[in-house]
Order: C-alpha cells, then structure tokens, then sequence
C-alpha cells in the first residue's frame, strides 16, 4: 500500500520522500528521480531524525513526505514532523498511510 500511495503522488508531479522500514519496491514509477526514498528502521528515534537529516542534505528541503508508522513506533510520527520542519524554507507535506478497516 504505501509503495502504491508513494508512486501515485510520485507521477502526479511532485518529488516524494517516503521513510519506510522495508523498502519494497518503488520502481513502478515512471520517474523513479522524483521518489527519496529513506529507508530507516523508524523505531530508533535517533536514527530516524539523524537519516530524515542526512536526506535533506543530499537532496533538498523535504516538500512531501509519505510513511506508514506502526503502532510499536509511537514517537516516530512527531519525530519525523520536527525533523521536516526544522529544515523546512516553506510550507510542506505530511501524509501517514494507514489501513486499519477492512474493505469488503
């Protein structure tokens, strides 16, 4: 699901940073240059903040985040926000994938 929201918002035009723990694959998108993918075990807040960091520098300012928290990562969710923002030159973002009522 996350690799699919990721890819959709990826071919609507703008570049994408997705924080994901299993990577998956992101290469359905026709122009995979428009998807940041940080691949971070987000349980590690630490970690987190320093890898969210280490992707603003090489790439840009993040403008659209995408991520899929698990409920065993309470903190990441703020983690990732104030580590965007604090970086951030204009406003951004922010969309959390979660699926937790089934589809009939």
């Amino acid at each position: 699901m996350l690799s699919g929201v990721t890819v959709w918002l990826a071919e609507q035009g703008p570049t994408v940073s997705v924080v994901s723990r299993r990577p998956g694959s992101f290469s359905s998108c026709s122009d995979p240059g428009r998807i940041h993918l940080i691949a971070v075990d987000y349980r590690e807040s630490d970690i987190l903040r320093r890898c969210i960091a280490e992707a603003i520098t090489v790439h840009e300012p993040i403008g659209l985040a995408v991520f899929w928290i698990h409920s065993d990562a309470p903190e990441a969710f703020e983690v990732i926000s104030d580590e965007i923002s604090s970086h951030a030159k204009e406003p951004w973002l922010l969309c959390a994938v979660e699926c937790g009522v089934p589809v009939s």
